[in-house]
């Protein structure tokens, strides 16, 4: 045995490019499959996330979020997706451009099938574990929550004939706004839901909504909006999917406010001063933009940012630079912010003003709707 786990692992290194070079192939394969048992129930953009994550667990040995994979596990077995299928296809898929390339190669063809077959056995016992804790919380789940069984469209009257509410989330320029929903009317094509008239502000605008999971649904749903009747504070979902963005908790945890204008702020590098823009900020991140090619990335920046019209009171801040890329001529900078005590206290004081403003603006619209 231990002498296949080291040619598995060998496999890994020796042929590194092949894992690289088929990783897209395998990430449309993978929706394909899964677009090919339920076609209408997973966002495309979520399945292509969700897919690396799986193709790196399997053929690059990164660490995974089970949590993640539990999730999506437990969705596909809810919605019908045969998963020994699903997995017995991609080994199928893979193997077969495994094998040309070895042979290009020139590689020892039986020892080579022999570790990969093995990696991809190991990797796939492992997410058989956890459709194993999948498949108990199902148990727990028929006991404490009958309605929670079913398909979206079968949850949701399910949800509705026990009386319950739905609790919506928008963002607004990165503000979450939450409210709770009745649920009026249901069937396999749209949902009709009844919540406050800013929620519906905030679903016009950004023509769409999450419902959380709560005690109803396994995982948080995402769905388009269809029609908004502000007159009796109605509105037509439809779409309705599970959303796996791992990032997602993060998102309401580490708050990132927009300004409903680009922010100036000065940047120094070196000695210079540039004029930059800001797009969003929380306590811990900021994205900037400049028409000037300020620095690589990894490297810090001085900004200083001014926290209010007067342009008076302002905060010099340090930012490290994680990601840079060029789009529409302008050089965007996406980074972490490096705050003593009281960059934080001015920073959080910041985020709050522009929170109470988009609450605002939110009002403002509505108004318009309601004349």
């Amino acid at each position: 045995m231990g002498n296949i786990i080291d040619r598995q692992l060998f496999l890994l290194k020796r042929d590194e490019e092949f894992f690289n070079k088929n990783k897209e192939d395998f990430i449309n394969f993978f929706i394909k499959e899964i677009s090919n048992q339920n076609s209408a129930l997973f966002d495309e953009g979520e399945l292509k996330e969700f897919a690396k994550k799986v193709y790196y667990f399997l053929f690059m040995k990164q660490k995974s979020n089970k949590t993640l994979l539990k999730n999506y596990l437990f969705s596909f077995k809810k919605e019908g997706v045969d998963i020994g299928s699903l997995f017995l296809n991609i080994l199928i898929f893979m193997q077969e451009r495994y094998i040309p390339y070895l042979k290009d190669e020139k590689k020892d063809l039986a020892q080579s099938l022999e570790g990969f077959i093995y990696l991809f056995k190991k990797s796939i016992k492992a997410l058989q574990s956890l459709s194993l804790v999948v498949k108990d919380d199902e148990k727990e789940n028929k006991i404490e929550n009958s309605y929670k069984n079913g398909s979206i469209s079968e949850i949701f009257e399910k949800a509705k004939e026990a009386g319950k509410r739905v609790k919506l989330l928008n963002f607004y320029r990165g503000i979450p706004i939450e409210n709770e929903a009745d649920i009026l009317e249901c069937d396999e094509n749209m949902v009709v839901l009844r919540t406050s008239a800013l929620q519906e502000m905030a679903m016009k605008l950004s023509n769409r909504v999450f419902i959380e999971k709560e005690d109803i649904f396994p995982q948080t749903v995402k769905a388009e909006i269809e029609v908004v009747n502000f007159m009796n504070n109605s509105v037509v979902i439809k779409n309705p999917r599970y959303y796996f963005e791992s990032n997602f908790k993060n998102k309401l945890e580490n708050l990132k406010v927009e300004p409903k204008f680009p922010q100036s702020v000065k940047i120094g590098k070196n000695l210079r001063i540039f004029k930059g823009w800001i797009f969003n900020i929380s306590l811990k991140n900021i994205s900037l933009m400049s028409e000037e090619d300020i620095c690589q990335k990894f490297e810090n920046l001085n900004i200083e940012l001014c926290l209010d019209k007067d342009d008076y009171k302002c905060v010099n801040l340090q930012m490290r630079v994680e990601d840079k890329y060029l789009r529409n001529g302008y050089y965007n900078y996406i980074g972490t912010l490096i705050l003593d005590k009281e960059g934080e206290k001015k920073i959080y004081e910041f985020i709050q003003r522009r929170k109470d403003e988009a609450v605002l603006e939110l009002r403002e619209e509505l108004e318009y709707y309601m004349v």
